[in-house]
């Protein structure tokens, strides 16, 4: 199976049912280059990378925020988390497989842009690729795996 590393908590909230509404967090995952056309209708591996910059980022403004600087975009990643029941950020895997996404298609952000609260959860700019995810199926235990750039092979026997 092809699987493809994400920084965290980007990883994560591929797996969190989305609160109040049907599907996922993040049903989304952008990036500068269009799926495979082969990818769309299979499955994906979804791994959760070592580097921790975002993760640190979202650290360094839940410790320095006030009511009069708040960052929307940064905000909607702790109702999100909480949903999925990450109480700290040093607790979110990293250099591991957490499971599966069916990709169902793949959107240009030059002319589509989502709606709603995923849109919060990835960078639809310009000249970006929106992977559409969904049947997300968690792992019963994160897989340690070392992940690589772009897509990469995981064997099926280390997914059972």
């Amino acid at each position: 199976m092809k699987a493809l590393s994400l920084w965290q908590p980007h990883a994560s909230l591929i797996f969190i049912p989305a609160p109040g509404w049907v599907g996922m967090v993040k049903p989304y995952e952008t990036r500068g280059w269009p799926a495979p056309r082969w990818l769309i209708g299979r499955r994906l591996a979804i791994h959760a990378a070592k580097a921790t910059d975002d993760i640190n980022l979202l650290r360094g403004y839940l410790n320095y925020r006030t009511p009069a600087r708040q960052d929307p975009a940064l905000e909607s990643f702790i109702p999100a988390l909480s949903a999925g029941g990450f109480t700290s950020l040093a607790r979110l895997p990293l250099g591991c497989l957490l499971g599966t996404v069916l990709v169902v298609a793949c959107h240009d952000c030059n002319t589509w842009q989502p709606s709603g609260p995923s849109a919060e959860f990835g960078d639809f700019g310009e000249d970006r690729f929106a992977w559409e995810l969904t049947d997300a199926q968690l792992l019963p235990k994160p897989i340690p795996y070392r992940g690589r750039q772009r897509l990469f092979d995981v064997a099926d026997e280390v997914l059972r």
